[in-house]
């Protein structure tokens, strides 16, 4: 005999026509795949197909239909969070001025000149892909604003 399958058995009061308004309604991806999975869960569609429809994962599903079990309605709000940047405005600004201002060989470097990002012709590429012309040093701080705006820093 086989395991039973993770299932939505019970909707917690609320009715499945205000399921499906909250899932029409929502402008929240996660949420509506969180309602999506729910309703067709209670309506008795198998996990796979939940999966293929959904466009999530098995473990999405499962851990939907578990956080939905233990929490309700309150589940459907995405609580993975996000990235919180580990650098202060205080070390941001030492940072932005480090490389506006100061010479690399002072920070051990060989060279007066210094690339963000690589060669030369890199630089030109990726500039011009983000609409920027380089002609000197003046570019520096747009660049530096831009990749402030644009990279994650991951901690290791």
């Amino acid at each position: 005999m086989g395991r039973t399958a993770t299932k939505v058995t019970n909707l917690k009061d609320i009715s499945l026509d205000q399921l499906r308004t909250f899932e029409k309604n929502s402008t929240n991806k996660y949420s509506q795949n969180f309602l999506k999975t729910i309703i067709m869960s209670y309506l008795g569609v198998h996990i796979s197909k939940i999966e293929e429809i959904v466009g999530v994962s098995r473990a999405s599903v499962l851990s939907y239909i578990h956080k939905w079990d233990e929490f309700g309605l309150k589940a459907i709000n995405d609580q993975r969070g996000g990235s919180v940047s580990p650098f202060t405005d205080e070390m941001l600004y030492y940072i932005q001025d480090a490389l506006i201002n100061k010479d690399p060989r002072e920070f051990g470097f060989n060279a007066s000149t210094r690339s963000p990002v690589g060669h030369p012709s890199i630089i030109e590429r990726n500039a011009s892909s983000i609409g920027l012309k380089l002609i000197g040093a003046t570019e520096i701080p747009q660049i530096f604003n831009l990749l402030l705006t644009h990279i994650h820093i991951v901690r290791l």
